[in-house]
């Protein structure tokens, strides 16, 4: 017996719109969904396990930069003083 297997994109489970972030660090409840996360405009600092700081103890995202990642519970982003805008997919796999 011959299986047969083939490639597809995951689906999307939702979509967060494009947001605004300022310099006070806002959550986000992820648990343990599989993202992508994108820096639409401005410069975002990110962390999965802590708050996140406008430093080098999280991952800093400029215009047009994404990342693809699951975080257990919450994520964690920040903008500095010019602000910024992000948009999140959900997929579903």
């Amino acid at each position: 017996m011959t299986m047969l297997s083939k490639d597809s994109f995951a689906s999307v489970r939702s979509i967060t719109g494009v947001t605004a972030i300022d310099n006070t660090a806002d959550s986000i409840s992820i648990k343990g969904q599989p993202i992508t996360f994108q820096c639409v405009s401005g410069n975002l600092w990110i962390n999965p396990i802590s708050v996140a700081v406008a430093n080098t103890t999280a991952l800093k995202l400029t215009a047009g930069q994404s990342l693809d990642l699951v975080v257990n519970n919450n994520l964690s982003i920040i903008s500095d003083s010019t602000g910024g805008t992000y948009q999140i997919v959900v997929w579903d796999i």
